[in-house]
């Protein structure tokens, strides 16, 4: 019996995350896990908290679900189990980012809101820091 268990396989379940453009960053249930295009392995199937964000671009915000192969479910999964070679079970994710619109305020709002992201990172840092610009003022 136990040269039984010894030979038994595995599964290996994995999610594929692509993006257009390549080069997003990939928070996976509140976790960052790498830079698309990645490959993250996974034990339980279901819905997962996703999160793609690359400079220039709307963030991706959202659910998506991972679906079990028909021999990853209930049942047939213990067969597939005990079968001594290694299953793999992929997932593929594609995300197409776009691109911020350039309309003459919005990246203008985005520069100021970096420079101030900054500027609270270096104080808190203990970094001397100056205030923005302030573009808008008389």
């Amino acid at each position: 019996m136990v040269s039984f268990i010894a030979c038994s396989g595995c599964v290996e379940r994995t999610l594929r995350i692509d993006s257009e453009p390549a080069g997003a960053v990939v928070v996976l249930n509140h976790r960052e896990v790498g830079v698309t295009p990645c490959e993250v392995e996974f034990a339980h199937y279901g819905t997962f908290d996703v999160e793609l964000r690359k400079e220039g671009y709307v963030p991706f915000i959202g659910k998506r679900a991972a679906k079990p192969k028909a021999w990853d479910v209930p049942g047939p999964d213990l067969a597939a189990e005990l079968i001594p070679l290694k299953a793999q079970a992929v997932t593929q994710w594609n995300f197409t980012l776009e691109a911020l619109p350039n309309d003459g305020g919005h990246g203008d709002l985005l520069q100021r809101a970096k420079a101030i992201r900054e500027s609270v990172s270096a104080s808190e840092n203990g970094e001397p820091t100056a205030p923005p610009e302030d573009r808008h003022s008389p």
